[in-house]
């Protein structure tokens, strides 16, 4: 090979042709952090030029102009393998080019073996100082490590080395056994040697594991599937490569040297590994994982992926593991693999021993790699625009995106997408790898703020183009973790129509995509009736838009409403439900965002003898801590109490997703019957369950997706709830402290106390522990699945909603009013209400 191939150093020209040990460092990124970093790179360089411009600097970068690593002082590298450089690192030394300590040291790794590795420390102050011997006694070093903190004892030893006098030790060390005898002489002084991590290791060389497809974890599998059903035993497999540090080591067990290329059965052969592939088995019906098999490669072909894959689906098959699916990545690699084995994207999925295996790609990795195409081309879409009076193709265009976070950051009262940031629009190579910031930008915040930036001309109609697209890989990534799968096999007889009335006031960053769940629901029959009860009202034109997007939707739009009581929810409704014209009604209010068979959910549950089916409350995936505080509350106290009541029979209706029988609510007055009360859902349940018919709660949550969440906003709705439920029962006032964690544990204790002579502070705590443990699998049944969060998130969360709850409670008792949106109401006993300074609006 030609000496004008190799890379070469920016400074002094060294290649890799003179010398295969030198190590090459890439100019940094200038940016908001190496800005500092990169200028003096460039001007140790090139002193002589101007490098006062971002661009210039970029451009070293991005031409992949390299320094050898013979120019960075040994205190600017991690460690003393000199390959990696710390992060401040700039090259300051030109007269080490030829220090033979700048040579690569293959030994040098084991320096750390007993845990002392270097503080990197800034040149600048190790210059001046005076040079210290190398062999210094480590007592101060080790000294924190003398505490007994490990709970496995180290075991005897006779080495003579431990007796060994300081002065025998030699003066200057540079290999690994000498580095060692410093440290031996204190080996029984410090736990770190002959303690838990040799124990693990002694403990961990026992079991045979050999690269390729350990047999012993095979064996294991076979009598795990063996007691196992076969729903139990379906299972994906997947694979996925991980970059690995070149590093040789001597296994005296083996008598090999690990660290390079090994295929196990397939082979080795002389190359330094670089990458280690990994195949993990993963149940579907039944929580189990199992790593099967791992390989230590450096470029892996696709014909042998191919083969590795083959060999390790028939084991599998021989084990009676059922799988179902692969799962990878994109890598170029995987991409050939299952282009091997026939899948194509008409048929994703391919026969092996007559078994029919999908092959999934990694969606996570799908939605990073689409945000990174968008960033460097437009997308044609499918659908047509108008753009200055013409119909012109959809083109997706991330400048629309970076022209909508513009506007959207510039306005000082109103922001649409608060979590996008210049990181999520400019990311650097590490925040290209971050799904989170990926997912952001395609969220339904960026779809609804660039749908109103083109509503008030601030952006062009073309821009409709990229908020479909934003929206439709919203949706693709949206993964709801809800209780059951909808049964959409043909009915007996056809289903009923639907007339869904959406009673609208206002508008919030997710309202768009909140009612467009509507529009696309997977029911065969349904009307959409919208109310607003000012034609002047926003929403109008959002209702306007969702209509002219979804023209085959039956979508009308009734404003002004009908005043029949000082409910405003009934009047705002009372127009739409006279022209409704089938006979399931489906009340839903705005802040719902619904699953595409929610409804069908909703109609499976309503039985002949059945007149309600409601949701229970939940709510959206969200950011903030106040998100957590919802998701806490409604998922451990209100599903507690909600689902208690279900089962006993207790009306517990909410009203904010919940469908009525037409002709049951006719006999009943119709919704003008319930206007005089704020509660209209409780007492509409309560009236039509007594004439002997059912309510029922479906499987599916009612999914809860305000734009703004808030603390006091949350307590300002709990208030008034609580309120409304005290003024409906006054027996809550006396019975809902006693379904709180506190004031029922602290009752407890001292009941325990007075009555068994127990310590009240251990009971107490031990009846809190219980409560916890408790809500903490309640959340996860609700959400089915992990919720969206960190276990201290929930303890947080969940200290703040159990100490809130009786605050809440004495604030409702002593309120008289009742106070939403723009207007107040006093309720009397009984739950008829009164409008304080009524507003006259129909």
């Amino acid at each position: 090979m030609s000496v004008n191939n190799y890379r070469k150093c920016a400074k002094c020209g060294k290649t890799r042709a003179e010398d295969m040990t030198v190590t090459y460092h890439r100019f940094p990124n200038p940016g908001k952090d190496n800005n500092t970093k990169a200028h003096a790179w460039a001007k140790y360089c090139w002193p002589n030029n101007d490098w006062s411009s971002r661009e210039s600097l970029y451009s070293l970068h991005k031409t992949n102009k390299v320094l050898c690593g013979r120019h960075f002082h040994s205190s600017q590298f991690y460690d003393s393998t000199r390959k990696k450089l710390s992060k401040f690192a700039v090259p300051e030394l030109t007269d080490l080019l030829n220090d033979e300590t700048n040579v690569f040291n293959q030994n040098a790794a084991a320096s750390n073996v007993a845990g002392l590795q270097k503080s990197r420390v800034p040149f600048s102050r190790i210059e001046n100082s005076p040079v210290s011997p190398i062999l210094v006694k480590p007592t101060n070093i080790l000294s924190p490590l003398k505490r007994p903190t490990d709970p496995i004892q180290p075991s005897k030893s006779t080495d003579k080395e431990q007796n060994a006098p300081e002065e025998m030790l030699p003066s200057k060390s540079t290999s690994t056994k000498n580095v060692q005898s410093q440290v031996l002489p204190y080996h029984d002084e410090s736990h770190l040697t002959k303690s838990a991590s040799k124990k693990c290791k002694s403990i961990l060389s026992a079991i045979n594991v050999s690269k390729g497809l350990i047999d012993t974890y095979l064996h294991l599998l076979k009598k795990m599937t063996g007691n196992q059903t076969d729903e139990e035993n379906i299972c994906i497999l997947s694979f996925d490569e991980i970059s690995i540090r070149k590093h040789l080591d001597y296994d005296s067990k083996s008598d090999e040297i690990q660290g390079f290329k090994d295929h196990g059965n397939h082979g080795r052969s002389n190359e330094i590994a670089t990458k280690a592939l990994v195949f993990m088995l993963a149940g579907i019906r039944k929580k189990w994982k199992q790593p099967i098999a791992f390989y230590f490669s450096h470029t892996l072909t696709a014909d042998r992926m191919t083969v590795i894959l083959k060999e390790i689906l028939t084991e599998c098959i021989n084990s009676n593991v059922n799988v179902v699916a692969t799962v990878c990545d994109l890598s170029t690699v995987n991409l050939k693999v299952l282009k091997t084995v026939g899948v194509t994207t008409s048929e994703p999925f391919f026969l092996h021993c007559e078994k029919e295996i999908v092959a999934i790609l990694d969606p996570p990795h799908l939605l990073k790699c689409t945000r990174n195409l968008l960033m460097k081309h437009n997308v044609e879409c499918t659908t047509d625009v108008q753009c200055n009076d013409k119909t012109v193709k959809g083109t997706a265009k991330w400048s629309h995106i970076e022209a909508f976070h513009l506007l959207d950051k510039s306005n000082a009262n109103f922001v649409f997408a608060p979590a996008l940031t210049d990181h999520h629009l400019h990311p650097n190579v590490k925040q290209q790898m971050r799904v989170k910031l990926a997912a952001q930008v395609f969220s339904h915040s960026v779809t609804a703020g660039i749908l109103a930036k083109i509503a008030s001309n601030e952006l062009p109609t073309e821009a409709h183009a990229t908020a479909t697209f934003v929206q439709n890989f919203d949706k693709l990534f949206d993964a709801w973790k809800l209780h059951r799968t909808v049964d959409r096999s043909p009915p007996e007889q056809p289903y009923p129509g639907v007339s869904i009335l959406k009673p609208l006031t206002g508008v919030d960053p997710n309202l768009f995509t909140n009612l467009e769940t509507f529009f696309t629901l997977d029911y065969p029959t349904y009307e959409l009736l919208f109310c607003v009860e000012n034609e002047r009202d926003p929403a109008v034109m959002l209702v306007n838009s969702l209509k002219h997007k979804h023209p085959h939707v039956d979508a009308k739009l009734f404003t002004g409403g009908m005043r029949v009581g000082v409910n405003p929810k009934i009047n705002n409704m009372q127009p739409a439900y006279l022209a409704a014209k089938y006979p399931l009604v489906l009340i839903s209010d705005a802040g719902i965002r619904m699953r595409d068979d929610s409804l069908l959910d909703m109609v499976q549950h309503m039985r002949e003898d059945v007149a309600i089916v409601h949701q229970m409350p939940f709510t959206c995936d969200a950011e903030g801590f106040a998100a957590v505080y919802e998701k806490v509350f409604f998922g451990t106290a209100q599903a507690r109490m909600y689902m208690c009541a279900d089962l006993l029979g207790i009306n517990c209706h909410v009203g904010m997703s919940s469908m009525v029988r037409r002709c049951a609510l006719e006999e009943s007055g119709g919704l003008r019957a319930f206007g005089d009360y704020l509660a209209e859902d409780y007492f509409l349940a309560k009236d039509i369950t007594s004439r002997q018919w059912k309510m029922r709660v479906c499987s599916l949550p009612a999914l809860q997706n305000t734009g703004t969440r808030s603390v006091g906003a949350l307590q300002a709705r709990l208030r008034r709830w609580a309120r409304l439920r005290i003024a409906m029962v006054p027996t809550t006032a006396l019975l809902e402290p006693l379904s709180e964690c506190m004031p029922l544990g602290a009752g407890a204790a001292w009941a325990a106390g007075q009555l068994f002579g127990a310590e009240p502070l251990p009971f107490f705590l031990v009846h809190v522990l219980a409560w916890f443990l408790s809500d903490w699998l309640m959340l996860r049944a609700v959400q089915n699945g992990s919720p969206p969060f960190t276990k201290v998130q929930f303890l947080l969360g969940w200290v703040w909603s159990e100490c809130c709850a009786p605050f809440v409670l004495a604030a409702a008792l002593l309120s008289p009013e009742i106070s939403w949106r723009t207007r107040s109401y006093r309720l009397d006993w009984g739950g008829r209400a009164h409008e304080l300074n009524p507003k006259l609006k129909f």
